[in-house]
């Protein structure tokens, strides 16, 4: 869940998709993204007091899913190409329900669970809750 895997998984894929066309990025809207990763995961993220709640869960799993989806539309604001972005909010907002809601359900899972396997699991449920606000945005 750290920054640097969140932003280089985004980084990544936004460096493997092939538009058709040439793509840059500019510098400082991209490091701006990385910050946004960077924030979110070192904000309140730790096990601590009531970690194990689920309001600490719902909590900590909105911020979390919102700093991913923060991040993503922040990296995509980087672009510079020979196209316009344009979103629809309906989709925008699907997009940032799929971070949130998977945010939560593996953060409750990662507080909440002992055995390797569930642990592992938490970290599927962030790396779906990572793809799919990505792929849906």
């Amino acid at each position: 869940m750290g920054a640097g895997a969140i932003w280089s998984m985004h980084f990544i894929g936004m460096l493997a998709f092939d538009m058709g066309m040439p793509v840059a990025y500019d510098v400082p809207i991209t490091l701006a993204s990385l910050l946004v990763a960077v924030v979110v995961t070192g904000s309140d993220l730790r096990r601590g007091p009531g970690a194990d709640q689920p309001v600490a869960a719902g909590r900590r799993g909105t911020a979390m899913g919102v700093g991913v989806a923060a991040m993503h539309y922040t990296g995509m604001a980087a672009m510079r190409m020979q196209a316009q972005l344009s979103y629809d909010l309906v989709i925008v907002a699907i997009s940032l329900g799929i971070a949130v809601v998977a945010s939560i359900a593996a953060l409750w899972l990662v507080f909440n669970t002992t055995r390797l396997w569930q642990i592992v699991a938490s970290a599927l449920v962030m790396g779906l809750a990572v793809c799919g606000m990505h792929y849906t945005a």
